[in-house]
């Protein structure tokens, strides 16, 4: 980087007279309104200008594509008239616009997006991470990646859950469970239920915004062909999703699958995050946390690269705000005009006096910049981007309508495709919950089937030998009398006409009252049968 004057301002030029440009990592903080996005856009045409693949990522989550603007000329008196000062000549530049599907996409007709989806299969460690809440080492990490590197091609989501079902399911409860068609179709017994619908959970939002999907797929984001492009601006926009944590998600994945691909690049690659503290605020919670992490992770990686390999530029509001790790991981950091608490953090980190921390309360002119670490060589100003700046008056979607009616599209075919591909994936594990339940429910019959004749037969044999223990006890008695009625000298034909039976039955009863008494061991399985002829 070379600090010169040019036309009386002490400007930055980023390439030396071969055009060559050192892959720096840029923080730029200032507060909103005073020219921060016009500064990145100035450092992005350099690296552009030199060949360096430039990628952004999101757009500060303003819903406004600030960065995708290079594909429009400046129309502004007060940017034309800086353009010509500094010599310059306004243009645009070609920018493709990528942007995560999601069954969200308006029905009327919008700019011309990519639509892309996302592997489930390769997703990794950070990403399950930060879609987990969870410590990248954590059970549930290696349940979540051992069961997406085991799905084939064809395996989306619906295939991942019911892969890792298999991994932690307990063992079969004799109750029958249903599938749950707003649970994927899932069966888990009380054991796992807990531990299975935590991970499920965690899915419910990419049934709306249905970017995660089979590997084997159309529309399978090619990281590969972007890193052979410099030609163009590549941004990766959020806009149409809704849910805070599903648009940093898949920010976060874009950015593991450029470095994943970093072999694959052609060229330099210069990285843009807009309001990078909107991702890595100071003192994150919840996902963000493990957001933070993955993204420190990935910048200390791009600095790593050195020469030839990655540049970075980060911006934000405010200083103090920004995670701390992210601030360090800057090779190249510029102040702005700074609220008071950054005012006052910065500069008792830096040892600023009064003086300098007036400055950064009140710069010396609109648009100049402070570098921490050269603040001798005072304020200073950068190149004013030649494409069109974001005005706050400006709408993307007429801007691109404007200059490119013809590209203004609509959606409905690919709704209808990625529609039919997500009822196709429901359909195959709505049919497979059907079979299973009705295997379960035959089983469950069988058992109770089982179980019911088993305790049928035992109740059975307990009331048989219930009534022959009353008929044998009946049948003592009936003895017992004989024998006292023969010893008072009545004839057997008395003792049967008294008894209501036979005079045979009555001899019977008096041989085996005799040999019971004998024995004192009543076998009264063998007692006589009743006779009453």
């Amino acid at each position: 980087m070379d600090l010169r004057y040019h036309n009386g301002c002490l400007k930055v030029f980023l390439t030396d007279k071969n055009k060559r440009i050192p892959p720096e990592q840029w923080g730029v903080y200032a507060t909103t309104g005073y020219g921060k996005s016009l500064c990145e856009e100035g450092i992005v045409e350099a690296y552009f200008n030199a060949g360096f693949i430039v990628i952004y990522l999101g757009d500060g989550m303003k819903g406004e594509e600030e960065g995708a603007y290079a594909m429009f000329e400046p129309e502004e008196k007060y940017h034309l008239a800086l353009l010509k000062k500094e010599g310059k000549h306004p243009r645009k530049v070609e920018v493709k616009l990528y942007h995560p599907f999601t069954f969200n996409i308006p029905s009327n007709s919008i700019p011309d997006y990519n639509f892309f989806t996302i592997p489930i299969k390769n997703l990794g460690r950070r990403d399950f991470s930060m879609l987990a809440e969870t410590q990248a080492d954590s059970d549930t990490i290696r349940i979540l990646l051992q069961a997406s590197q085991n799905l084939s091609k064809e395996g989306g989501i619906y295939q991942l859950l019911h892969d890792i079902q298999t991994l932690i399911k307990g063992k079969r409860k004799d109750d029958s469970v249903s599938p749950s068609q707003n649970n994927f179709y899932l069966t888990v017994s009380s054991g796992t239920a807990k531990s299975m619908q935590d991970i499920s959970n965690l899915f419910q939002a990419f049934k709306k915004d249905y970017f995660l999907v089979k590997e084997n797929c159309d529309y399978t984001l090619d990281m590969k062909k972007i890193l052979s492009d410099n030609k163009s601006i590549h941004f990766f926009s959020t806009k149409y999703l809704r849910d805070p944590k599903i648009k940093e998600f898949i920010l976060l994945v874009v950015l593991n699958k450029i470095l994943e691909n970093k072999d694959y690049a052609k060229h330099p690659v210069c990285i843009v995050i807009p309001e990078i503290r909107r991702l890595c605020p100071d003192k994150a919670i919840g996902y963000q946390k493990f957001l933070s992490e993955a993204i420190k992770e990935a910048l200390s990686t791009m600095r790593s690269q050195g020469q030839g390999g990655f540049a970075s530029i980060l911006s934000s509001q405010s200083w103090n705000d920004t995670e701390q790790g992210v601030r360090d991981s800057h090779s190249i950091t510029l102040l702005g005009k700074l609220n008071i608490n950054d005012i006052d953090k910065i500069s008792k980190v830096l040892g600023y006096n009064r003086e300098r921390r007036l400055e950064l309360a009140n710069p010396p002119s609109q648009n100049s910049w402070l570098q921490i670490g050269r603040e001798g060589l005072d304020w200073w100003h950068y190149f004013t981007p030649s494409w069109c700046h974001a005005e706050p008056e400006y709408k993307f979607e007429e801007m691109f309508k404007k200059y490119y009616p013809e590209k203004m599209k609509k959606y409905s075919e690919l709704i209808n495709t990625l529609k039919t591909l997500l009822n196709e994936e429901e359909a195959k594990f709505k049919d497979k919950a059907k079979r299973e339940e009705e295997e379960e429910r035959k089983r469950y019959e069988q058992k109770k089937k089982e179980r019911e004749q088993r305790i049928g037969n035992n109740q059975v044999q307990d009331v048989r030998q219930k009534e022959r223990e009353f008929k044998e006890q009946g049948k003592l008695k009936d003895m017992e009398r004989a024998q006292r009625m023969r010893e008072e000298g009545l004839t057997l034909i008395d003792i049967a006409n008294k008894l209501g039976t036979s005079k045979d039955s009555v001899r019977r009863w008096l041989l085996r009252y005799e040999l019971i008494k004998k024995t004192q061991e009543p076998e009264l399985s063998n007692t006589p049968t009743e006779d009453k002829s």
